[in-house]
């Protein structure tokens, strides 16, 4: 009778496990001879105070912004390069002037001087804007969240950059700093893809993240091995430049799987949904940041053959482009490294600088680029 019980659930479980999806298949991105060729670059150890769990890291111009809600400051601001202590700020608390831990999640790149956070709060959202200068941190000005749309940044002085997610597709505006109402020109990224809920709703994947500095755009996918590069000019005029990497996006993807909330009361004949979840695997290949200097551009490169390591790091592939999308040369940074949540990099100087959360606490890891690029 044991035997009976113990091959029936036997049966059972081969049959569940044969009844699975069969995991989707992926066809790495075919990538040129130059960024097959990597440049190991070593790493160097620059001592500094001590980094409390960083949340996040920005490079805004010359300087990098640490943000960690473990530290009695909020924000930590290095110079670079070199990774110099140039001032911490940022008191935890509620009050008008205070952050809460979430808004160091929330790190902005404004311009090349200036960063921002988003204040959350129900009846007036906004972003702050903080101008690093002469070494102390002051309170720009507020520029309020406008519903539907996000800022990006001003990568030409006196133009903002804001995007919008449309019925098929991502759409970046730009205007005036000083009149936001207006649009002066915008442009679209490729389709986006979708997959359809079970309450008949539809989830957008492939959603692209915006980077800017130096008069430029750069979009990249979350499932595809892609950059795209939009020039910015004094006038905001936007326009397409060029672009690297896969172009196969589909319109609907296997691997998502979605969870459905539920819709509760909350009196006075008002509903709100919760719960329900969407669950998404990224590409194996794939751009996780960008940083745009006034001659390369870097994107942190993700792949197959990343090797994972046991204490939690990651090897960093660096790819180089030019301004017009056209690569130039592919490094890996030989050191174990967070990415991209802890890693930046100074583009104008070409270094990079990386934090494993796990195994450094008064060091942080620098590697020099610049100096091998033509």
């Amino acid at each position: 009778m044991k035997k009976l019980v113990f091959f029936t659930l036997l049966f059972i479980a081969f049959g569940t496990t044969f009844a699975q999806k069969a995991p989707l298949k992926h066809t790495p991105y075919p990538l040129p001879d130059i960024l097959k060729n990597m440049e190991s670059v070593p790493a160097k150890d620059i001592a500094v105070e001590e980094i409390l769990q960083p949340k996040h890291i920005e490079q805004v111009g010359k300087y990098t912004i640490v943000g960690s809600s473990q530290s009695e400051d909020i924000f930590s601001i290095y110079t670079s390069p070199g990774f110099k202590h140039y001032i911490s700020f940022g008191k935890k608390g509620e009050g008008p002037d205070d952050f809460l831990s979430v808004d160091a999640l929330n790190i902005g790149v404004y311009d090349a001087t200036t960063f921002y956070t988003l204040k959350r709060t129900i009846k007036d959202p906004a972003y702050r804007l903080f101008q690093i200068k002469d070494g102390k941190v002051s309170h720009r000005e507020n520029i309020p969240q406008i519903a539907g749309k996000s800022i990006v940044g001003s990568p030409v002085k006196g133009i903002e950059i804001w995007t919008k997610r449309t019925a098929d597709s991502f759409t970046i505006y730009s205007c005036s700093s000083k009149d936001r109402e207006t649009v002066i020109d915008t442009a679209r990224s490729m389709r986006l893809g979708y997959n359809a809920r079970e309450d008949g709703s539809r989830y957008v994947h492939n959603k692209p993240m915006v980077y800017h500095g130096n008069g430029m755009i750069a979009l990249s996918y979350y499932q595809l091995a892609r950059i795209d590069l939009y020039s910015v000019n004094s006038k905001g005029k936007i326009e397409y430049v060029g672009g690297f990497g896969d172009t196969n996006l589909t319109d609907t993807r296997e691997d998502v799987t979605t969870t459905p909330g539920k819709m509760v009361s909350a009196g006075d004949g008002i509903y709100r949904m919760v719960g329900g979840k969407t669950r998404m695997t990224p590409s194996p290949e794939r751009y996780s940041d960008v940083f745009i200097g006034s001659k390369y551009i870097y994107g942190v490169y993700i792949c197959r053959e990343n090797a994972i390591m046991i204490n939690g790091g990651n090897k960093a592939y660096i790819h180089v482009f030019d301004r017009k999308g056209n690569p130039i040369k592919a490094f890996l940074l030989d050191a174990d490294v967070n990415f991209p949540v802890h890693l930046s990099i100074e583009a104008e100087s070409g270094t990079a600088y990386g934090h494993n959360t796990k195994i450094d606490f008064d060091y942080v890891k620098t590697f020099d680029m610049g100096s091998r690029l033509p």
